[in-house]
């Protein structure tokens, strides 16, 4: 929800700007081996907070927001560890490209969060790796041989924790002029007004290092 919150305040900016979007890897659960029901891991958080109950509020509040984004969620599906995805999606990037990638990473976001479809098994990594364009064969090489695009991922976790983050959502957003950059970082998933404000701060920083 942060990264289409962050799109539409993008989309409101109505600046001549180019974007990039530079992705990094998380994974918030190294050590889950299998499948669980989704529904399953809320309510063990929930027991663990003291509050069985939570899972029910947490649901309705999550799906509400992301009506007002445009995402359906659905939280009927499972989930799992993301390493496989995650090496597929440093393989994209690679190949093709910020561009690509984060089509395929969207892509994945919506099969996972809206449509049931763990994108931590391999069946719907490839599925949605085509979708897109890419290699199968490619695909299925980095998906069999669990060791390839693996320490590219993992240092990249590595940095990030050492930099002190260690939950996500995390954006890092970045203004640049030919001689200025502005930078702000925010740690959560900001509203479109939270995202645009930050943006019209980042280009009022620069027009006065620019003056």
């Amino acid at each position: 929800m942060g990264k289409r919150a962050l799109t539409l305040a993008l989309e409101r900016f109505q600046e001549k700007i180019k974007v990039r979007y530079e992705r990094k890897p998380f994974i918030l659960r190294p050590e889950r081996e299998g499948f669980e029901n989704w529904i399953d891991v809320l309510s063990k958080l929930g027991t663990r907070r003291g509050n069985p109950s939570w899972v029910h509020s947490f649901v309705l509040s999550m799906k509400a927001k992301g009506k007002t984004l445009g995402i359906d969620l659905d939280f009927g599906g499972q989930v799992g560890n993301s390493l496989d995805s995650l090496r597929v999606l440093k393989l994209v990037q690679i190949e093709y490209g910020s561009a690509i990638s984060e089509e395929f990473a969207d892509l994945l976001a919506e099969m996972h969060f809206e449509k049931r479809q763990c994108v931590c098994k391999h069946e719907n990594i490839l599925k949605a790796a085509l979708q897109i364009g890419c290699s199968e064969e490619k695909v299925k090489r980095v998906l069999k041989n669990k060791t390839l695009h693996r320490s590219d991922v993992l240092n990249e976790i590595d940095l990030l924790h050492r930099m002190g983050i260690y939950s996500i959502p995390f954006f890092q957003l970045t203004m640049r002029t030919k001689d200025n950059s502005a930078v702000r970082t925010h740690h959560g998933a900001l509203s479109v007004q939270e995202f645009y404000e930050s943006l019209k701060n980042m280009q009022t920083e620069l027009i006065k290092k620019e003056e």
